[in-house]
């Protein structure tokens, strides 16, 4: 794992960032001195505002070590108070395993803000600190933790009886995992798309935007939505976890025995987007009978080139309307799935 601490995250409502002292009154007043939040916990209510505030002074401490990952749950709409709590309560470098907490005050109970936290919490240990598992647990007469759990892609994985405590006392604990190759599996799906669909429009525009800036040609003469509605075509667009799009690509005949791939794109920070796409129209093409995908690029789209190079294709002569064109350069590969 490559440690970098408690840094601040931001979703669509949240901010997540470093407790301050001045938090103190906040988190006494949200849910520390709550019973109710506390009661299926392993530290008991604030009894007054000086627990909290000695509490908070040693948390500050902990900021100086970037294996330290606590953060404050802040509402936007809310102002600057903290109105809950996420953090790393434990960590096993060994498996690279973080076991992720949480806790919020019950004015915002039900609203799905933790589940918010928590997916953008497993995204960043996921993505940037390279946590291999995540896990988390509930006393099981806690269901709605669960819930949250499983909401943000855990799996239950069983109970352990009387292996735990809490204010409740000795107490049975269910426990969820997310493994890191499960969360990029089901981190965007890709779907079959008529070219003329708003979403498959919005991405070539986007694209085409792209290229302009990189080549100075959009691309567009060189692709006709037609061509990808024809038999043994393919276009596809592929979609985040919250149904946002993230990407897209196709491919047309050439003849019996070679597709072309058109109109690749992921936007930018869709890490991993692009080759899941190539993948999935290898697979599809195979499938239809293809033994070759042929594609083109710009050779200033550096970028471009190595993605393909990397990917298994190899430079063939320029073919088509690009055989005269000492800016474009051709790829192949042999379809073997």
């Amino acid at each position: 794992m490559k440690h970098l601490g408690t840094v601040q995250l931001v979703t669509e409502r949240l901010i997540l960032r470093r407790f301050n002292i001045s938090d103190t009154q906040a988190i006494f007043d949200n849910w520390a001195k709550d019973d109710e939040v506390t009661k299926y916990l392993m530290w008991s209510a604030h009894t007054s505002i000086e627990v909290t505030k000695s509490l908070q002074e040693r948390r500050m401490e902990h900021y100086i070590n970037d294996k330290f990952y606590q953060w404050a749950i802040i509402l936007k709409e809310n102002g600057d108070a903290p109105i809950g709590i996420i953090s790393m309560v434990d960590m096993e470098e060994e498996f690279d395993m973080m076991q992720i907490g949480y806790t919020i005050g019950r004015k915002w109970w039900n609203q799905g803000i933790t589940s918010e936290a928590f997916k953008e919490v497993i995204r960043f240990l996921i993505e940037e600190v390279g946590v291999k598992r995540i896990e988390s647990r509930h006393d099981p007469r806690n269901p709605n933790s669960g819930k949250v759990m499983l909401k943000c892609g855990l799996q239950y994985e069983g109970t352990l009886r009387k292996a735990d405590r809490n204010n409740q006392g000795i107490c049975d604990t269910s426990v969820y995992g997310l493994l890191a190759e499960d969360y990029y599996k089901g981190l965007m799906k890709i779907v079959k798309k008529d070219p003329n669909h708003s979403d498959s429009i919005l991405l070539m525009e986007e694209l085409s935007e792209t290229l302009a800036k990189i080549t100075g040609d959009s691309g567009e003469k060189s692709f006709d939505p037609k061509d990808v509605c024809v038999p043994h075509s393919l276009f596809v667009v592929a979609y985040d976890r919250e149904e946002k799009v993230v990407g897209c690509g196709a491919f047309r005949p050439i003849n019996e025995d070679v597709a072309e791939v058109k109109r690749m794109f992921s936007k930018e920070k869709s890490k991993g987007v692009g080759g899941k796409i190539l993948s999935y129209l290898e697979k599809e093409a195979y499938n239809m009978g293809y033994s070759k995908l042929w594609l083109e690029t710009r050779i200033i789209n550096e970028r471009a080139v190595e993605f393909y190079k990397k990917r298994g294709y190899h430079q063939i002569s320029n073919y088509g309307k690009y055989v005269e064109n000492e800016k474009a350069i051709c790829f192949e590969k042999i379809i073997k799935i």
